[in-house]
Parts: structure tokens; C-alpha cells; sequence
């Protein structure tokens, strides 16, 4: 409401810009004993109100100030600007200086009930200001009657306020909002997009798909040649080490097939089946006790606390909520100089992941690399949030996962 308010605020402002314009162009040319020509006031002062929303930069003005003071969505800035946008932008700035006189003229019928009170309260003289003088109320009946009429003015100067926000509101999409046109060109957009998405989506997979899937064969193959070896130890070592190529190769399959599924989805529900619960085929918050394991070996100390089941997660969510783990804990063991704490909470509608762990005395700006850009961008592309940074001295990098979104 308080932002709504600022901004009928700004159209009685503008309002008030022009009434004293009018009034310095007219007061010159009346006649000091004239009586005031209204038929003439009132034209110079309604018809630049009219007119301003027709100048260049007044719709990317008001379509900001729509987004963030009213919290409106849906308007847009087009291109090209064609006459139908233009003369709505007008409409809608006339709407918003018109609303926003009254809701300024409510406010001093509120401020004046207040002030008056305030004088009642502490002095004993009337309240007198030129043309108005209102007695002091005397006796207990007085003062209940003009309290409750206080109570009364000032509780419907507070819902006319608020009604005039949400009509503003509501009211600016309807001239602010896109045009058939605009639609269809945003519909376009969004088209191109999907077909770039599946575009690289082909060639992530030929590319990339192809590239570790040899691989996972070339180890598996080397892996047959030192089993005939014997059981050499150094043969052994290496055994393990191909094992451990070809597991990889085959996770990053997995994962580049499961993200593609979702570049790739052709319709809003295709993108939400791309994130089913896994189900018993494994998800890689499975492997989070091992990576929790590897970490402490090496040192780290970590604390807990995990509330989710890893198998009633969709599997995109879980392979993402991994790497967030595996990025944020490689970045502890570099750079923490106390505790890490992982907190994961799975609710109805988002997974939440946080990892915190004391700032140390390495430039926390060293820890803004390519990994975290990535994940990002893969948050994102999940309708999630990622937030990395230093807070109160620790560094803190938090996800919100979001359940069953789709790409915007």
C-alpha cells in the first residue's frame, strides 16, 4: 500500500506542476479586477495533463514506476511506439495524475484530523486557520463524539487511499499492458527461443553426448585389458581409476540428457515431467553422505542438517541440489577458516539448500568463478533463486529450488 501510495503521490506531484503553470501563465493576463474565467483556467490547465503523456520516455517512465511502486507485471515498453500505444500512455498518465490528486487531497483530509486533534490534546484555545475555527470540545460527551468522528474520517480516508491503489493497479495493464501485436511478436520471440534451446540442445547431445559416451566405452575396454593382466597391483590401481572414469562419464551423461530434457521440452507440461521423483534410479543427493565423507577425510570440518528424501525428489532438482553441495564445499575446503554447515529442507513447493562457513582472509570476490556463474544459470533455468556472498562474516550460499516450475 505504502508504495502505491508513492506512486499516486508522483501524479499529484505532476498535477500540481501543471496547476501552478497554468496559473503563471494565466494570473498575467487577467485583469486584477476580473473575476477568474474559469472557462479559460480550467482549458490551460486540463489540456497539458492530456498532452504529457504524449512526449518521448513518458511510457518507460510510467511502465517502471508500474513495475516496481504497483507491482504490476504485465506492461510493457513495444517496439516500434505506434499511435495506439501513445495515446493510451496519455490515458493512463491523465488516470494516474487525476487518481493521484485525490488520494493527495484524502491525505490532507487525514493530516488536518490528526492536526487538529494534536491541538485539542495540548493546548485549550480553539483551533483557528483562515477561514475555519473549530471549538475545543468541553465535557466527556464532546470529546467521544469528536473522537469517534476522528476514527470514522481517518478510516475512510485509509480505504479510499487503498481502493485508489488497487484501481490504479488494476488499471494499467489495461492501457499499459501489450497489444495484440505486441503479443504476437512476444510470442514470436519466445518460439525462436524454444527452437535455439532445441537447437543446442541437438548439439550439446551430438557433441558432448557423443564425447563421454566413448569415453565410459574407452575405459570399459581398458578396464578388460588389465583384468587379463593378472593381479598386478599397479594393474589393479588402474583398474579402479578407469572404473571410476567410466562412472563419471556415465553420471555426465546422465545429467546432460536429464538438462536437455528440459531445453528440449516442447510444452509446459513436458517441462514439468522432466521432473518427476526419480524413483528407484538414483539421484545424486544420494551420493551426498559420500561427498560429505570425502571432504571430512580431507580435513573439513562439516555439521548438518538434512531434512528431504532423496528419492521422492525430481531428479533434475536432486542432480543440481549436488552440484550446489560439491561447488559450495570445494569452495569451503579452499577458503573456510572455521565450520561449513549444510542445511537442506525439502517443503511442498521448493528445496532449500544452505551452506554457510566463516569468510577467511582471502578476498571472498576470489570465490566468484565460473562454477557459481554456472549453477546460477542453471538455478534459473529451474524458476529457482541462487544467492553467493559474504553476510555478517560468513560466507553464505543459498538456493531456493523451485518444485514443478517451468522456464519463463
Amino acid at each position: 500500500m505504502v508504495r502505491r501510495t508513492v506512486h499516486l503521490g508522483i501524479g499529484a506531484a505532476i498535477t500540481i506542476a501543471f496547476f501552478i503553470l497554468a496559473t503563471s501563465i494565466y494570473a498575467p493576463l487577467q485583469p486584477a479586477d476580473a473575476a477568474p474565467r474559469m472557462t479559460i483556467f480550467i482549458p490551460m490547465f486540463l489540456v497539458p495533463m492530456l498532452l504529457v503523456g504524449l512526449l518521448p520516455g513518458v511510457r518507460e517512465l510510467q511502465v517502471a514506476g508500474a513495475q516496481s511502486l504497483l507491482g504490476v507485471r504485465d506492461v510493457v515498453v513495444p517496439e516500434p511506439m505506434r499511435l495506439a500505444h501513445r495515446w493510451r500512455t496519455a490515458l493512463w498518465t491523465f488516470v494516474h495524475q487525476i487518481i493521484g490528486t485525490i488520494v493527495a487531497v484524502l491525505g490532507l483530509v487525514g493530516m488536518m484530523v490528526v492536526a487538529v486533534l494534536a491541538h485539542f490534546l495540548s493546548r485549550s484555545e480553539p483551533f483557528s486557520i483562515p477561514g475555519l475555527t473549530l471549538d475545543r470540545p468541553q465535557g466527556p460527551a464532546q470529546w467521544t463524539l469528536y473522537l469517534g468522528l476522528s476514527v470514522v474520517v481517518l478510516s475512510v480516508v485509509v480505504v479510499l487511499v487503498w481502493a485508489g491503489g488497487i484501481g490504479a493497479r488494476w488499471s494499467a495493464p489495461l492501457l499499459l499492458g501489450p497489444l495484440g501485436p505486441d503479443r504476437l511478436a512476444l510470442a514470436e520471440q519466445r518460439l525462436a527461443a524454444e527452437q535455439e534451446y532445441r537447437r543446442l540442445s541437438r548439439d550439446l547431445h551430438d557433441g558432448v553426448g557423443h564425447s563421454l559416451s566413448a569415453i565410459s566405452l574407452q575405459a570399459e575396454a581398458g578396464q578388460r585389458l588389465l583384468h587379463r593382466a593378472g593381479p598386478d597391483p599397479h594393474a589393479q590401481r588402474a583398474q579402479q581409476s578407469l572404473q571410476v572414469i567410466a562412472d563419471l562419464a556415465a553420471d555426465a551423461v546422465g545429467e546432460l540428457d536429464s538438462v536437455l530434457g528440459v531445453l528440449r521440452a516442447e510444452t509446459e507440461s513436458d517441462a514439468v515431467s522432466a521432473r518427476t521423483p526419480a524413483g528407484t534410479n538414483g539421484t545424486d543427493l544420494d551420493r551426498l553422505p559420500a561427498l560429505l565423507a570425502a571432504h571430512r577425510e580431507r580435513g573439513l570440518e562439516i555439521h548438518t542438517d538434512l531434512g528431504f528424501d532423496a528419492d521422492q525428489l525430481p531428479l533434475v532438482l536432486s542432480r543440481t541440489a549436488y552440484r550446489i553441495c560439491a561447488e559450495g564445499l570445494t569452495n569451503a575446503a579452499k577458503y573456510a577458516t572455521g565450520p561449513v554447515q549444510l542445511t537442506i529442507h525439502d517443503t511442498t513447493d521448493a528445496l532449500h539448500l544452505t551452506l554457510t562457513n566463516p569468510v577467511g582472509v582471502t578476498e571472498p570476490g576470489r570465490r566468484q568463478g565460473r562454477g557459481l556463474v554456472g549453477l546460477s544459470e542453471s538455478v534459473q533455468l529451474l524458476d529457482g533463486e541462487l544467492i553467493a556472498g559474504p553476510q555478517d562474516g560468513q560466507w553464505v550460499l543459498a538456493a531456493t529450488l523451485a518444485r514443478g516450475g517451468t522456464r519463463g
